[in-house]
């Protein structure tokens, strides 16, 4: 669905990604792994138009594309979901999920009730049981992360890319994402997923991309990959852990495991 090659973007003289390679299949999640500071974000920025400023060539159903911004690759069926809320506290969720994408009518005045029904269609998709009337902050942390989901899915992107969603959810929320997830693949969306969290990984991962120091390393499929040979491609080097103290030893220095769970 989408390839990049030889990727490099530099900020003020600094490498942050230097000929990175990769590719996104369809109907596949795409786990991005690396440890912070690999350039996850910043390669994800740039596929979904955040950045333009950049050397090499992404390439979308087979044709070559650049983005203006992020409303050109949302056209071109690219979405992003940020680790970090993009919300407006005091707009309700439907205002929060048109806001720049306004249905309109024939006459030019807001189309409300087309708004709101298509923001009841994306709350029942994401088994979020509220009005889409709530202000967002009425609403807790996680539902606010799906409502992100749902500006997401607004459009009906051929890719959705997915910064650490699961950062500031429950568990139970993590759970529906999963079961959304698994529906996204079935529909043949392409999906990439950043996160940490190995075990979460092992779960709805289907193939793999390991980035280190700004460089692609490898990629491959999920199936017969361990913990252990993950985490030694993204850190680079043989490591030892410590199941009691819940840490990973490299020589003198000590990581916590967590960092990679």
């Amino acid at each position: 669905m989408l390839t990049a090659e030889n990727i490099t973007k530099k900020f003020s003289g600094v490498t942050a990604l230097d000929t990175v390679c990769l590719e996104l299949h369809a109907g596949k999640v795409n786990a991005i792994l690396g440890e912070n500071g690999a350039g996850k974000s910043t390669l994800m920025k740039i596929l979904s138009g955040v950045y333009r400023d950049y050397e090499g060539q992404i390439t979308l159903n087979g044709q070559p594309v650049r983005f203006s911004g992020t409303r050109d690759a949302q056209n071109a069926g690219i979405a992003i979901i940020h680790q970090e809320l993009n919300l407006i506290p005091y707009l309700s969720i439907t205002e929060n999920i048109f806001l720049g994408q306004e249905i309109e009518t024939v006459f030019g005045i807001l189309d409300k009730k087309q708004m709101r029904l298509k923001t009841v269609q994306l709350l029942a998709k994401l088994k979020l049981n509220v009005s889409p009337e709530t202000k967002i902050n009425e609403l807790k942390v996680g539902q606010q992360q799906l409502v992100e989901i749902a500006k997401a899915l607004l459009l009906n992107p051929a890719v959705i890319i997915m910064d650490e969603p699961t950062s500031a959810i429950t568990d139970q929320e993590v759970e529906t994402l999963f079961v959304i997830i698994d529906e996204l693949k079935r529909e043949n969306k392409t999906i990439a997923y950043i996160s940490h969290k190995l075990d979460e990984l092992f779960r709805i991962a289907d193939r793999y991309i390991v980035l280190r120091d700004g460089k692609s390393i490898e990629s491959g499929d999920m199936k017969g990959m361990t913990h252990d040979r993950l985490i030694q491609k993204m850190v680079g080097r043989e490591i030892f852990i410590h199941k009691k103290e819940n840490t990973l030893t490299e020589k003198k220095n000590c990581f916590p495991y967590s960092n990679f769970r």
